[in-house]
């Protein structure tokens, strides 16, 4: 099986998916090997087999999953104008739990301001029921404030604790 991202055809934005990438020809439970092709080679630089899990999801039709919603105050760390979007060593993130959506069980930070970059990689585990969780900067770091320079930015990722492990995230971005 073969596919190209849409725009690689001259696709419009917004051209469904589907008319590129058959998604309901994948079947769950089968094997399938995947190549990828770097920098125009004709050969691929990594080849692997792998058994999907699930049914595939169209990115599109992400819009239509359950999410939980972070807090006022999580949306607060990422506004210029607000104090919380200081430079900080550590963060409390929070969400609202929507009852249909999948738990969250990684939060992560991903700061900068031209000069310092500062993420917090690997994330930091939520437990179970959790609505909020201490994010920290690496040992001796501080993640850097926001300003309206145009230079900084800040990212809170979490990512959704799903049955069967796929990757189910949530980003929330200033600049």
């Amino acid at each position: 099986m073969y596919w190209a991202h849409p725009l690689d055809y001259g696709a419009t934005p917004g051209t469904s998916s589907d008319v590129y990438v058959p998604f309901a020809s994948f079947a769950t439970g089968a094997s399938y090997k995947i190549e990828l092709f770097y920098g125009g080679s004709g050969t691929p630089t990594y080849t692997f087999n792998k058994t999907l899990l699930t049914p595939i999801i169209p990115a599109t039709r992400g819009l239509f999953l359950p999410w939980s919603a972070p807090t006022q105050a999580t949306l607060d760390i990422l506004d210029p104008a607000n104090a919380l979007a200081t430079t900080a060593t550590s963060f409390t993130v929070g969400w609202t739990q929507n009852a249909s959506a999948e738990q969250i069980r990684l939060a992560q930070i991903f700061s900068g301001n031209g000069a310092t970059v500062v993420n917090q990689g690997n994330g930091i585990g939520v437990p179970k029921s959790a609505t909020s969780v201490l994010v920290t900067a690496p040992s001796g770091l501080q993640f850097p404030g926001l300003d309206s320079s145009g230079a900084s930015y800040r990212t809170i990722q979490l990512s959704y604790r799903t049955f069967d492990n796929s990757l189910k995230l949530a980003s929330y971005r200033f600049n």
